[in-house]
């Protein structure tokens, strides 16, 4: 069951949504990463507008709580969330968000599906940072840093994180563009490091015509782990597709996926594939 509400007018925007999954859901047709549970969400949106002679066109004063709790009625999170945005010249933005989180952790008694008085209630304060800038036509770039509490789940404990982000996008030509996605975490708890990963993606794209392209897609991992565990993956796709008409589009693509773990020092192809398929939409 969900149930949505919203009102927007010129210097307001509120939406209040609920939503509750029962323990017996199944989502055949799609994916769903919780069941027997009950979200609400309120969040609330003060718009703010500048001059002509202004350098900034829109700014917005944001606040967000919401709630998730079991069926049973037990307190799974509460959050609230407060942030302030502005925009600016060459299609920037800049945002910064505070949060503060009361979530629960790892259940003592594993035994025992209860969650109040089987769980310790940790409290997360985070600092989102975000900005975007758009300096040339053919140029997009955003940076977000995020610092502050969280769950170490492995151990069941608070940790210290950090979390820098990136996107790039350059479109060389009228038929080459290029995106790069770069990701670096940190956790450390008790003076310890916990983990760092380093997340790279690569996707490169070339419009031929109107009726076909090809796209290069690379993924690269890299994990350490404080346990002495250092987990590399590097995932490649290639497809080549061709639109024969505008319901029919024919595909043709190769993949292949390569690792490296103890013991291994390099990383090694354990999977490819290759394959094709076509793409009919039916119309009434």
């Amino acid at each position: 069951v969900k149930l949505t509400y919203k009102h927007d007018s010129e210097y307001w925007e509120v939406t209040a949504e609920h939503q509750s999954i029962g323990k017996d859901f199944r989502a055949d047709l799609g994916f769903m990463p919780r069941a027997d549970i009950s979200t609400n969400k309120l969040l609330v949106n003060r718009l703010f507008y500048g001059d002509e002679q202004s350098a900034w066109q829109e700014a917005r004063v944001s606040g967000q709580y919401q709630t998730k709790h079991s069926k049973k009625g037990e307190l799974l999170e509460k959050s609230f969330a407060s942030s302030f945005g502005i925009d600016g010249p060459m299609l920037s933005y800049f945002d910064v968000m505070l949060t503060h989180a009361e979530k629960v952790g790892l259940r003592h008694d594993y035994s025992n599906n209860a969650i109040e008085n089987n769980t310790t209630l940790f409290t997360e304060d985070q600092i989102t940072i975000y900005g975007r800038i758009q300096p040339a036509n053919n140029l997009y770039t955003d940076l977000s840093y995020t610092f502050g509490d969280k769950i170490d789940y492995a151990n069941n404990r608070l940790g210290d994180y950090q979390e820098l982000a990136g996107v790039f996008t350059y479109n060389v030509n009228d038929h080459l563009e290029l995106d790069l996605y770069l990701t670096h975490g940190k956790l450390d708890a008790d003076n310890t490091n916990v983990y760092v990963a380093d997340l790279a993606e690569l996707r490169v794209s070339y419009q031929f015509d109107v009726h076909s392209y090809l796209k290069l897609n690379l993924v690269y991992s890299d994990i350490d782990i404080n346990t002495g565990i250092n987990e590399k993956e590097l995932s490649t796709q290639l497809i080549y597709a061709y639109k024969l008409n505008p319901q029919t589009v024919f595909f043709l693509g190769y993949s292949d996926a390569s690792e490296q773990y103890a013991p291994l020092t390099t990383l090694e192809r354990r999977e490819k594939t290759f394959f094709t398929k076509i793409s009919y939409a039916w119309m009434q």
